[in-house]
């Protein structure tokens, strides 16, 4: 069981260091922060679901828990993972292979772009986050310095290169990075998988700086995936085995929804009201009541399997 979870996540790996191409990086908008306040109506209401193995994503309108497919974007695709989209509709969406994050503008029509890119030298972006003033970035690299341990760029006041680099090291461990998120008090929280001694962990960063404490880890021969928090500052993280967990604050973390194939990413929508998660062994898409646990939706990949998903508008804390 544990390598057939883990093998479309490491087969990913060896296409992104064999085929890595170079581009040149383009500003990021000047202001992120700026157009934060866009009214919903100008954005519509989009899901946007990446399939790395087609080097694509799909684009799907949303209403309450349908999805409707639109459109399926390749500009600029090279094995697409995780994204995460901000309150004006901004979709950033990372590249493996290219090491670099897209960024999108949505509009009622879609998405256009990409209207600029944050550089990731020698990196493999798997995931994105991005604090509420959307001028904190943090960008979990499964690998990093050209194939070693992950580790967790920050990028701050709009500029497309990172300030930092945070790394957490396990004693005889190897780490590779999946899952980003920054809570509402501007702290970053990391999801790493220890390759050597196989066990997922959930590390946090104060202030996304310093050296990392370890938050939730998963059992022996377990992985973790993605992870968010609701507008209550409640942690949500994907267990490649168990399921969705959700946490008390940070602590007491129980099982919300266990019965899936292969979960990989979660995202709240705008209203808090649905907790989206992509099911990649089941090519689906699944719409989650956060305080059952009960799918309310589960809509077939268009293109997929999809392995990372943004919604935008994301949500405002």
């Amino acid at each position: 069981m544990l390598f057939r979870r883990l093998i479309p996540i490491a087969a990913l790996l060896v296409v992104s260091i064999s085929g890595c191409s170079s581009r040149g990086a383009v500003p990021a908008p000047t202001a992120q922060g700026v157009s934060e306040f866009v009214q919903p109506d100008a954005i519509g209401s989009w899901l946007y679901a990446c399939a790395p193995k087609s080097n694509a994503c799909d684009a799907f309108k949303v209403s309450g828990t349908k999805l409707t497919y639109a459109k399926t974007i390749t500009t600029l695709m090279s094995i697409p993972e995780g994204g995460v989209a901000t309150v004006a509709g901004n979709w950033y969406q990372t590249e493996q292979a290219a090491a670099d994050i897209q960024i999108f503008a949505s509009h009622s029509t879609g998405p256009t772009g990409p209207i600029g890119t944050l550089a990731d030298a020698n990196a493999r972006p798997l995931d994105v986050a991005i604090d509420a003033s959307a001028k904190l970035v943090a960008v979990s690299d499964v690998f990093a310095g050209s194939g070693g341990p992950g580790d967790l760029a920050i990028y701050k006041n709009g500029a497309s290169t990172p300030a930092s680099r945070l790394t957490f090291t396990i004693a005889g461990g190897s780490v590779a990075g999946f899952g980003a998120a920054i809570d509402h008090s501007g702290d970053c929280f990391w999801s790493i998988n220890d390759l050597h001694n196989i066990i997922g962990d959930i590390v946090e960063f104060k202030k996304c700086a310093g050296k990392g404490t370890i938050v939730a880890s998963t059992a022996k021969f377990d992985a973790m995936g993605g992870l968010t928090f609701d507008k209550s500052g409640n942690l949500f993280y994907v267990d490649q085995f168990k399921g969705v967990m959700k946490c008390a604050g940070i602590k007491n973390c129980k099982l919300l929804k266990g019965g899936l194939n292969s979960p990989a990413y979660i995202r709240f929508d705008s209203g808090w009201k649905h907790l989206w998660l992509t099911d990649n062994g089941a090519g689906t898409i699944i719409a989650l009541n956060p305080a059952t646990g009960a799918a309310e939706s589960t809509t077939p990949a268009h293109t997929g399997p999809y392995s990372g998903l943004s919604l935008a508008p994301g949500p405002l804390y």
